[in-house]
């Protein structure tokens, strides 16, 4: 499937992924430290989790470019 997010993930655990990282990235500060090695709720490291994202998106956007050559 040619999508941006990782393989063994719906839409709906996606965006709930985005979500848990970005409230925990709201919530960093002196008092309360964002760790990427916090672990989201399916179980997957946000750094894991972030890593295949962006990776997804870099695979997506590179087999576009080479489709419309």
């Amino acid at each position: 499937m040619d999508t941006s997010y990782p393989d063994d993930m719906t839409i709906p655990q996606v965006r709930k992924a985005l979500h848990q990282l970005r409230a925990a990235w709201a919530e960093n500060s002196p008092n309360s430290v964002f760790y990427p090695s916090k672990l989201l709720s399916n179980g997957m490291s946000m750094e894991t989790f972030a890593l295949a994202q962006v990776s997804g998106s870099h695979k997506k956007r590179h087999s576009k470019s080479k489709q419309n050559k």
